[in-house]
């Protein structure tokens, strides 16, 4: 069927569920990157590959997207095939009939792996930047390419009196 070569193509690990949540559909995508034999069958088989301290806060929210009918979305890490963990954005969707009853789900997991690890750098960057400037004895400021300043270190409170928010 078109779905299922629209599934296959895909880069995303895709899945289809029923209405009650139980899993009926991965993509070779999935099996790929887990290592779980599709032909093993698919109810809860997603739970091999997560993480066990993930598990119960996916459970949680998964169960109240279904039972709202909302949009599921949430990230959360999975062990690949050849052992490593990577984040992943789980997003699921509600497929409705002409009545608004859910027919099914369709699912994805995108691996956001570099994405987290660039906002982890980024985060440490800057946590260094705010150690350093808050060390030296001059006082140190940023602005944004518009001219406003977005940073001051503690010597600029200390020298002006002036709270950080009275400041910017």
């Amino acid at each position: 069927s078109q779905f299922r070569t629209l599934t296959e193509a895909m880069p995303q690990m895709i899945f289809v569920a029923t209405p009650e949540g139980r899993v009926v559909h991965f993509n070779q995508q999935w099996s790929d990157s887990t290592g779980i034999d599709r032909s093993a069958g698919y109810q809860d088989r997603w739970r091999e590959t997560m993480l066990p301290e993930d598990i119960e806060e996916v459970l949680k929210m998964w169960e109240i997207g279904r039972l709202e009918g909302k949009v599921f979305e949430t990230e959360t890490r999975y062990r690949r095939k050849d052992g490593q963990i990577r984040f992943c954005l789980v997003r699921a969707l509600p497929v409705r009939d002409a009545q608004g009853n859910i027919m099914r789900w369709f699912g994805t997991s995108t691996d956001i792996h570099e994405q987290k690890e660039a906002e982890k750098k980024i985060r440490d960057s800057e946590a260094k930047f705010r150690t350093l400037a808050d060390a030296i004895p001059q006082i140190v400021w940023t602005a944004d390419p518009k001219g406003d300043i977005d940073f001051f270190n503690h010597r600029w409170t200390e020298y002006t009196g002036l709270s950080i928010e009275q400041s910017l």
